[in-house]
């Protein structure tokens, strides 16, 4: 994504996306419990015991080559973000954050 014309802080942008990540993770919560018909899966195993997940999302600036990064990993309950200078792209950013 080109957020060359924003004016927001790189620290409002990674706290926008720490912030949609934890909804994007609550709403993965909501759909797990929707049951899904007409349709034959194979059984899924369940997460092994010491599983952890990681939710990422990254915001890049084409002028300032910069980029706000956030992470969450929920075995752990980390979470984090930081802008990187001398970005080149967006898939640079997305690569970044993982």
């Amino acid at each position: 994504m080109d957020i060359s014309n924003w004016t927001t802080p790189a620290s409002t942008v990674v706290t926008n996306a720490v912030g949609g990540a934890r909804e994007w993770k609550l709403a993965q919560k909501e759909l797990c419990h929707v049951p899904i018909m007409n349709q034959q899966h194979k059984p899924v195993a369940p997460p092994l015991r010491d599983t952890s997940r990681c939710f990422s999302d990254a915001e890049w600036s084409n002028s300032s080559l910069k980029a706000g990064i956030g992470w969450i990993i929920s075995a752990e309950s980390l979470e984090g973000s930081t802008m990187c200078s001398f970005v080149s792209s967006p898939f640079i950013a997305e690569t970044l954050v993982l």
